[in-house]
């Protein structure tokens, strides 16, 4: 009797160093996710002034174009303007979504 005890025992401590091996893993990949999630965080936040630079370099552009621009150039200007717009619209949604 005593065998099966001390086998019952040494299961019970190996289960023990399992799952205590378990935890400390569990709790490195959530300390890894936080850590993933605030730099993605950082990340979003830092895309509204890139795209206000941009913005800004398209409206300098606009401003020199203009003053010398054909029907052909202002269109092409005005799909450009729109698509950035779609663009700056489709990025918002996306940081109003992950907020």
């Amino acid at each position: 009797m005593a065998m099966v005890s001390e086998t019952v025992n040494s299961a019970l401590d190996n289960a023990r160093q399992r799952m205590s091996v378990l935890e400390k893993n569990v709790t490195a990949a959530e300390r890894r996710a936080v850590k993933a999630i605030e730099q993605f965080r950082g990340k979003l936040e830092k895309a509204p002034a890139k795209l206000r630079k941009a913005f800004e370099s398209t409206a300098d552009s606009l401003r020199r174009r203009v003053a010398f621009a054909t029907r052909a150039e202002l269109a092409d200007i005005s799909a450009k303007v729109d698509e950035l717009a779609k663009r700056v619209d489709g990025l918002l949604k996306k940081r109003a979504k992950a907020v």
